[in-house]
């Protein structure tokens, strides 16, 4: 009989966790998604502050160098655009003397985060900016002209507190002043960064102003965090059930099919008749079915043309036998023709022998379709005396408490004619005044038979050879 090669564990299981963690990586991926834009969102504020601070920098260099207000209004329009900025020059009293808008913040994934996240049009983005309040009554403006500085509040109802949303080294909370700048970011529904510096112009201190916003659905994505964290401890626990009763589901006749096509893949007679259904498990199962009918056909076809020709094979061998008979019984050859005689005799009994012998096989291979079955024990077979009749060595008959009571099919001739072909084999090699064993124990799910001698062994270089047909190292020694 073929060994059959079952897979390993490690492999057994892996189509099911497969299923067990994309069902759990689904689950998770909304917040994994969120988690990690917010994470890309990290440098915005800080590189949204150095670019405010940046332009008001330069603002101050162009009218510092500048003769006139409208001399410099190109060149800092020219900034606004460079910077992405909106800047404002003001009297100290708060009015605007010059302001020019060009504040952007989109970016090659900006249309992504805008399907995802959403984001802020520039309308909302000036809504927001005229919500805090007069320019000149902004933190970073009161720390320029000196004024007491309250701690920022967010302009909206998204976060208790503005720490919650970004580190607060980034957030700005308390203005820094750089070069005799002062910057702040403040987080609503969006990251605003403003810088203010001042210089003198015409006699006159002015203050200069820069302002970028972000319109990046910032606030959503850190909301969208922890509303999708909380929801995380539901949805979590609810993918692992989930994914235990669709690997379970989906499995299940998947493992029901591979036990099913081992025992048939261990039979010499397989019956096409594995349970087929509607879905792709049933598909499968009418494929194997398919194939064990294909196979039974092609062993059945095997089999009647081996038969064939054992059968042609028998006429004119017994027509060589019977004459070599006829020559050696009248006795009236010569010494070299009886002889001659005498050996066809011997070679044609054993040509019909082999023929014999293959004709057997041709129906062994082909599962005794016509032989009948009787329910055997291990006990009832091993214990038949005529199994053990004639031979010159003691057998001793082993049965383990495990094969006891198991109950099999065979055609019982035909086993008890291989048991009667092991002990004569391993009689002939046992010693004087030896033993042989013979065994009847359950290993997994088979009932084994083993036979057992106290010869001298079969050559490791032969094991792999002992089932081959007529193999014999009898001729050697």
């Amino acid at each position: 009989m073929a060994r059959v090669r079952r897979p390993s564990g490690r492999g057994r299981y892996r189509l099911r966790f497969r299923i067990f963690l994309a069902v759990v990586l689904g689950a998770l991926l909304p917040l994994t998604l969120v988690s990690l834009w917010s994470q890309i969102e990290r440098p915005v504020p800080s590189t949204m502050r150095q670019a405010t601070i940046s332009a008001v920098l330069e603002v101050r260099e162009a009218i510092e160098g500048a003769s006139s207000l409208d001399s410099a209004k190109k060149t800092i329009d020219a900034i606004a655009i460079g910077r992405g900025a909106r800047i404002r020059i003001l009297d100290s009293s708060g009015k605007t003397l010059f302001e020019t808008a060009h504040d952007t913040s989109e970016y090659g994934f900006h249309p992504v985060e805008r399907f995802f996240f959403g984001a802020v049009s520039p309308e909302e983005a000036a809504r927001l900016d005229a919500a805090r309040g007069a320019v000149i009554d902004r933190q970073e403006v009161r720390a320029i002209l000196g004024r007491e500085v309250q701690p920022a509040k967010p302009v909206g109802t998204a976060f208790s507190h503005p720490s919650s949303a970004l580190p607060a080294n980034e957030l700005g909370l308390v203005p820094v002043t750089r070069d005799g700048v002062a910057a702040e970011c403040q987080l609503d529904e969006l990251v605003a960064c403003g810088a203010a510096g001042e210089t003198i112009f015409g006699g006159a201190r002015v203050v200069l102003h820069a302002e970028k916003t972000s319109l990046r659905a910032v606030a959503a994505v850190y909301a969208l965090r922890g509303h999708l964290l909380r929801i995380a401890f539901v949805t979590v626990p609810l993918a692992l059930l989930l994914a235990a009763y669709l690997s379970r589901r989906l499995m299940g006749p998947i493992e029901t099919l591979r036990h099913e096509a081992l025992e048939k893949a261990g039979s010499q007679n397989a019956k096409p008749d594995l349970p087929e259904g509607d879905d792709e498990v049933g598909e499968l199962s009418q494929a194997f079915n398919r194939l064990l009918l294909s196979l039974r056909e092609e062993r059945t076809a095997h089999s009647a043309a081996l038969s064939d020709l054992v059968h042609e094979l028998k006429s004119p061998i017994a027509a060589v036998r019977s004459a070599s008979e006829l020559l050696v019984s009248q006795g009236e050859a010569d010494a070299r023709a009886l002889r001659l005689s005498n050996i066809l005799l011997e070679s044609s009994k054993k040509m019909d022998a082999v023929v014999s012998q293959y004709l057997d096989l041709a129906r062994v291979e082909a599962g005794l379709p016509d032989e009948a079955r009787t329910r055997l024990t291990a006990r009832s077979l091993l214990q038949n005396e005529s199994l053990t009749a004639g031979l010159s060595a003691k057998v001793d008959v082993v049965i383990d408490a495990s094969a006891d009571e198991v109950v099999f099919e065979a055609v019982e001739t035909r086993i008890s004619k291989a048991l009667r072909e092991l002990l004569e084999n391993a009689d002939s090699f046992t010693p004087i005044g030896g033993s042989i064993g013979l065994y009847a124990r359950v290993e997994a799910d088979r009932l084994a038979l083993a036979v057992s001698d106290q010869g001298p062994g079969i050559p490791e270089e032969s094991l792999g050879r002992v089932f081959d047909r007529f193999f014999t190292t009898r001729g050697d020694k």
